[in-house]
């Protein structure tokens, strides 16, 4: 057997798997030229699905293995394998996610080629490490000129949430419930906020994106859950930052452009003004991107320094991230409930930013004022 092209993603954690389960009897033996059956890449509903794979294949595997599938996990990895094999990224599987209807955050990848019908044994054993108990395993092969090309998503679930809607007509209510313990924001197109205890009943009275959050017990800093909801529109093929992934890493001097550029493409997605750079707002973002690095930055502390600056007049905020580039960190606070609601803040008018490059990534503190 050829050995399998294993490329796995992301951050690897040891487990122990399935401890003391009884192993399911393996279903009958499928031969090399059945056909592969894919998930439905497409699912109007934040929802898990069916829990045993249609393709026989991929069904042998999941018992064997004793692997958690999960079928709109699956449809995930179902747009992936039918995609660009060079543009697999933890971002795109997560948007794809989305659009399958699958609502938790997505850990991993790994992907593989097999011969027509082969089983990918190299492939789970290179799940294994990656898994934790209570993870969800979106699995699938699909037939391409080289053979069965496999694609493995884990995902982690840390909050039960009960099936719901992706899109709404305007004047509908979004209703959630759970069957954890957690606190939740919302927050409208325009950057409105609401929060409180589960469950959700938040009236939809804004066309466009919305974003629901999920929290635990120490609020912001503890996001369980965050998915877009849509209002009088569809759900978009591709995220606001398609290459997010692919962008580069910004040099010191290409920071002011990136912050700029990636703010003016979240404005103008929501029909905002675009916002003036300031010089000062700059400067005062410097001292808290160390102290990012350092670990002891406080957002509160960071506006009541923009404040004593003399920015008194409206709203203001501090924002950070850390991400592999200005594009990808602007994904990171679109994803945060708190600080979406200060980028799609309608009262902003001036920005200054600063930032950090390291082998890691970049960090950014940016400020936003009114005046």
């Amino acid at each position: 057997m050829p050995q399998t092209a294993v490329r796995p993603l992301g951050l690897t954690l040891l487990v122990a798997l399935t401890a003391g389960c009884k192993k399911p009897p393996p279903p009958p033996a499928v031969g090399p030229d059945a056909a592969p059956i894919l998930p439905s890449p497409l699912g109007s509903r934040y929802a898990l699905g069916m829990r045993v794979p249609a393709d026989p294949i991929v069904a042998q595997v999941v018992a064997q293995g004793m692997l958690p599938w999960v079928e709109s996990l699956s449809g995930a990895a179902t747009a992936l394998a039918l995609g660009d094999a060079q543009l697999y990224s933890l971002s795109a599987a997560r948007w794809a996610a989305v659009r399958a209807g699958y609502p938790h955050p997505i850990q991993h990848i790994v992907t593989g080629i097999e011969p027509p019908g082969a089983l990918p044994t190299e492939l789970v054993d290179a799940l294994r490490p990656l898994m934790t108990i209570g993870d969800h395993v979106g699995l699938i092969r699909a037939r391409t000129a080289q053979g069965d090309r496999w694609v493995a998503l884990i995902a982690r679930p840390q909050v039960g949430i009960d099936p719901f809607s992706r899109e709404y007509a305007l004047g509908d209510h979004l209703e959630v419930t759970s069957r954890g313990l957690a606190n939740w924001a919302v927050v409208s197109p325009t950057g409105d906020m609401t929060t409180g205890p589960l469950p959700v009943r938040v009236a939809l009275n804004e066309p466009g994106e919305w974003l629901l959050e999920f929290n635990g017990s120490h609020g912001p800093r503890e996001q369980l859950l965050s998915l877009p909801v849509y209002v009088a529109t569809k759900t978009p093929v591709q995220p606001l930052f398609p290459s997010a992934s692919d962008a580069p890493m910004p040099g010191p001097d290409a920071i002011q452009d990136d912050v700029l550029d990636t703010l003016d493409h979240v404005r103008a997605a929501f029909a905002l003004p675009d916002l003036d750079w300031d010089p000062t707002l700059a400067t005062l973002a410097g001292t808290p991107v160390q102290q990012v690095l350092d670990g002891t930055w406080d957002a509160t502390r960071g506006e009541q320094r923009l404040r004593g600056a003399g920015f008194i007049g409206g709203p203001i905020a501090q924002l950070t991230c850390t991400a592999p580039n200005v594009p990808a960190c602007m994904e990171q606070l679109l994803s945060r409930a708190h600080d979406r609601a200060a980028l799609l803040e309608s009262g902003h008018r001036l920005v200054g930013a600063a930032g950090e490059t390291r082998v890691s990534g970049v960090t950014l503190v940016i400020n936003l004022s009114s005046e």
